[in-house]
């Protein structure tokens, strides 16, 4: 097997590289691979054909607003009664405090981070549960 995977996704491709670099180059970048996608429909079908040939899902890091008004909201629940053990983020700059709390109460969503976010901080986070979760040692 492979090395776990964080799955980033956001319709933002400058965001999807700027995160694919800090992630890196943080002190768990080695131990990581990345995968994006730029909707949630691709993100679905990805995610599906990942699992399927037995990858390991580290981590999902979702923006919440979409083009088309699609927000990430159904996509993480479905993501997490599918594949509960996979830990979820929300990284957004325009979900409101409700819908936050319908992807922690609905998605068992483990953390999340406004954008623009602090380098730091969100390393910080992602590391935490990466290690909580034993994907990393």
């Amino acid at each position: 097997m492979g090395k776990p995977i964080i799955f980033l996704v956001d319709d933002d491709k400058q965001l999807l590289d700027s995160l694919t670099t800090q992630l890196r180059a943080a002190a768990f970048g080695k131990q990581i691979s990345i995968e994006t996608a730029q909707t949630l429909d691709e993100a679905w079908d990805a995610l599906t054909i990942m699992v399927h040939e037995g990858d390991r899902i580290g981590l999902i890091v979702s923006d919440w607003l979409f083009p088309h008004e699609q927000r990430s909201n159904d996509f993480l629940v479905r993501v997490h009664k599918k594949y509960p053990g996979i830990p979820l983020v929300l990284l957004s700059g325009y979900a409101d405090e409700a819908s936050v709390q319908q992807a922690f109460e609905q998605a068992g969503l483990r953390a999340y981070f406004r954008k623009p976010w602090e380098e730091e901080e969100l390393m910080s986070g992602v590391e935490k549960i990466l290690i909580s979760e034993n994907i990393l040692q």
